[in-house]
């Protein structure tokens, strides 16, 4: 045993070092865009970027071609940010981490006090920085100045976030809190889901009466609450309830339906249900799970044909039909702000990456809006026609990208030091599994041609339901693993994602 490990050491010591090796540290430490959110009107844009640890704002107009940075932390304290919404001259924003099951907030970097989620606002103009409140809870919903947030096992609402002097009111409480919050189309209304654990609710504030209507209650698990156009009626998921401190089970399937209820009198049906064990992927995954659009259509995904598609169906569970129809994933989407179109990231054509795609609503039909060799993710509408959306590359990371028609822009730069050409373009591999299930990979190899031996690495990444690219991934901790591997393949080592 002895001989053998000093043969493996012998062996990784004389590693050729005719790679272009570069220090880790400028790798992991460079810019990295995670999340973009646009004002109402879609006239400006903010998101958060990572760099070297430190999460900061950024923000820009339609037309300006400069961003500029809105805040300016420093520290790599692991604390995420959460833009809320875009008002006016401000911009508002929650910095923090949520708690645990036990209660307790993450504190990645041991800070010897223990970091509370706090509401921030920032004015665009001038730069100036306030706290709000403590934001205890995670959900928030804006209604032009008007922002809802949960806190303390209620629901708070400011009503005026641009006043010089603002302060929080409660506007009514709930047993086990209130999340997925939503203003009505129509009036001061309040959608919420009231979570029980084991089973949850969907209920209705009314200001006026001071009221809690609970639609359609049942012993499943309710979830993403979604107004019809004119307020009159709300559509929501409902999944099995769970036995008392069952956990989520992932690898197995999940039926769900579509429910509509009526708002005045909380009586709801079912339009719509799975026709077997293939939910619960899709209704926790991607974001907006299900939307009702302006031209009265529920949108939601469903993978009961084989793939994790977008359907739209009528509000009376008539016309039923694949938005995204073909052998492909859909992940993300957003509507313009007409409504007219659905913009949507998939790997559509291009297996090993993510494209945006926009899809007629009228119609039905569907084009390609960017380019091939990137990949592009979290599209987001603005004003004029114009989307922005995250874009990285094999050898660029994460960053935003503005686009109309075929004009594109890119926001921000990439720092000096950065090895954008020490890193190696990833190659998809395909090979058999034991039991005959053709497995994908990525093979990372700076010297392909070389007929030398060369030490070998199988990186296994977390989770069944994620796939790794072939450039930065558009989550966060895959992102850091895809470095590594560039890292490890710098060092002389042929990686297989």
């Amino acid at each position: 045993m002895t001989k053998l490990l000093l043969t493996i050491a012998s062996f990784l010591i004389f590693i050729p070092t005719t790679y272009a090796q570069y220090a880790l540290e400028a790798s992991l430490g460079a810019p990295y865009v995670e999340s973009l959110q646009a004002s109402a009107d879609g006239e400006s844009l903010a998101w958060v970027t990572n760099e070297a640890g430190a999460r900061n704002i950024w923000w820009t107009s339609v037309d300006d071609a400069e961003p500029q940075p809105l805040t300016s932390f420093r520290a790599d304290d692991g604390l995420g940010i959460n833009i809320v919404g875009i008002v006016a001259d401000h911009l508002l924003f929650v910095r923090g981490n949520g708690n645990n099951r036990q209660g307790q907030p993450a504190n990645p970097s041991s800070l010897p006090y223990t970091p509370v989620r706090q509401l921030f606002r920032i004015q665009l103009s001038s730069g100036e920085l306030d706290t709000l409140d403590q934001a205890a809870g995670s959900s928030m919903a804006m209604d032009g100045l008007q922002l809802i947030f949960a806190k303390a096992g209620g629901v708070s609402v400011i009503e005026d976030v641009t006043a010089q002097e603002v302060t929080a009111r409660r506007l009514f409480e709930v047993r086990s809190g209130a999340g997925s919050l939503v203003w009505s189309t129509s009036d001061d209304r309040i959608a919420f889901v009231g979570n029980r654990g084991d089973h949850s609710f969907v209920g209705v504030y009314e200001p006026a009466s001071d009221d809690i209507r609970w639609m359609a209650p049942a012993f499943g698990l309710d979830t993403e609450p979604v107004w019809s156009p004119d307020g009159s009626q709300i559509a929501f998921i409902r999944t099995p309830g769970r036995r008392q401190g069952e956990l989520r089970n992932i690898m197995s399937g999940n039926p769900f339906e579509i429910i509509v209820a009526d708002t005045k009198t909380g009586v709801g049906r079912s339009i719509w249900q799975s026709p077997g064990d293939d939910g619960g992927f899709s209704q926790y995954y991607p974001s907006n799970s299900i939307r009702w659009t302006r031209g009265n259509q529920i949108l939601f995904y469903s993978e009961h044909e084989g793939w994790n598609h977008l359907y739209a169906i009528e509000p009376d569970g008539t016309n039923l039909r694949d938005l995204t129809p073909g052998d492909y994933e859909l992940e993300n989407h957003t509507l313009s702000l007409d409504h007219q179109y659905v913009y949507c990231t998939s790997n559509r054509e291009d297996t090993n990456r993510r494209h945006i795609w926009r899809i007629d609503l009228s119609s039905g039909s569907s084009a390609q809006l960017t380019d091939a060799e990137g990949i592009q993710t979290h599209p987001v509408a603005l004003s004029g026609g114009t989307i922005a959306y995250r874009e990285g590359f094999f050898n660029r990371p994460t960053g935003v990208t503005l686009q109309k028609g075929g004009e594109r822009r890119s926001m921000g730069s990439i720092p000096k030091g950065y090895p954008a050409d020490a890193f190696v373009e990833p190659r998809a591999v395909t090979f058999q599994s034991a039991d005959g299930l053709t497995i994908h990979g990525q093979l990372f190899d700076a010297t392909p041609r070389s007929k030398s031996a060369k030490p070998a690495v199988i990186f296994m990444h977390g989770g069944p339901i994620r796939q790794m690219l072939l450039g930065y991934h558009y989550s966060g901790y895959y992102a850091n693993a895809y470095v590594m591997n560039q890292y490890l393949a710098s060092q002389g080592y042929v990686v297989l994602s």
